[in-house]
């Protein structure tokens, strides 16, 4: 056997056994990192370095079982101490969407960063929110959060277009005081949701849902925009919440608990062209059930 020969069989494995290896599933630890995530195509495989509890910061890396090699895209924000990391969802069948959180309790900051698995150094955050995790909305694709800021007193909720790769600012405006602590993390958090999938173009209405796990109730408001302008507010039940059926109907879940059905109380909210209530009509959500009463104006859409 010639020696090229010989020389490019070690080579080969090598680079198997190098990428085996690094794909293997990380060991059970404390907020231990995501497995290997495959593309819908089955092409790519991304995976992470494993969780080491003086690590503060992971590269990610992408394998095209195609060509046979290994590319780095790039490595978690050197500013957080980042204890877990992995895939969210794939967009596209080389972009992927990751998750990264910097402890395990409710109050830490959760990371979306997104990567192209063909092209090296391609990964980047493109949120970051504190308590609540971003929220992924589809058509179009896109993420919403909200910054917090406890000292000016204020939130900023932010919208990044994904295949735009563009970040925008929906709303401005004054937050919750969560204590007097007059820091940066004092305010309630506000997760928002806009209804950007029922509109032809930029969205028109915005939902805050601000609250957290340390608050007895959650205030609900409904937000013209880009205006900002308060269009309905309301305290609910601890777990209660808002969200988009349409783009001028939104249902507002756990206003009331009901006895006869074991469930809670909510309503649906219609508003007309110039941001009126114009019709509501009050539904029942059995504990543990899915809605699926719609409110009669959009019955014929059902």
């Amino acid at each position: 056997m010639n020696r090229p020969f010989i020389i490019l069989l070690a080579c080969l494995f090598v680079l198997s056994s190098a990428t085996l290896h690094a794909q293997a599933p990380c060991p059970a630890a404390p907020l231990a990192n995501g497995a290997p995530s495959t593309s819908p195509d089955g092409r790519y495989s991304v995976y992470f370095e494993c969780y080491s509890p003086d690590k503060t910061a992971y590269a990610v890396y992408a394998t095209d079982f195609e060509t046979g090699t290994t590319i780095e895209l790039g490595a978690t924000a050197p500013d957080l101490a980042t204890e877990s990391i992995f895939a969210a969802r794939w967009l596209t069948d080389t972009q992927i969407a990751l998750r990264t959180e910097t402890g395990g309790g409710t109050y830490n900051w959760r990371s979306v960063y997104i990567a192209d698995a063909a092209q090296p150094g391609s990964l980047r955050e493109v949120a970051r929110d504190y308590v609540a995790r971003p929220r992924y909305g589809d058509d179009p694709a896109r993420y919403e959060w909200t910054v917090e800021d406890g000292i000016t007193e204020a939130i900023t909720v932010y919208r990044y277009d994904v295949n735009a790769g563009e970040t925008t600012t929906l709303y401005e405006g004054p937050c919750l005081l969560r204590d007097e602590q007059n820091n940066a993390l004092s305010c309630h958090m506000a997760t928002p949701n806009s209804n950007d999938s029922y509109t032809d173009a930029a969205p028109t209405r915005l939902i805050l849902n601000v609250g957290d796990s340390a608050r007895e109730i959650k205030t609900i408001e409904v937000r013209a925009l880009p205006s900002g302008a308060l269009l309905y507010r309301v305290d609910a039940l601890g777990m209660g919440y808002a969200e988009w059926l349409s783009a001028d109907t939104a249902a507002v879940f756990n206003l009331a608990f009901d006895f006869e059905s074991g469930g809670f109380g909510g309503l649906f909210i219609r508003f007309d062209d110039d941001n009126g209530i114009i019709e509501d009509e009050p539904f029942v959500l059995p504990n543990g059930e899915a809605l699926t009463q719609v409110p009669s104006w959009l019955e014929e859409d059902a």
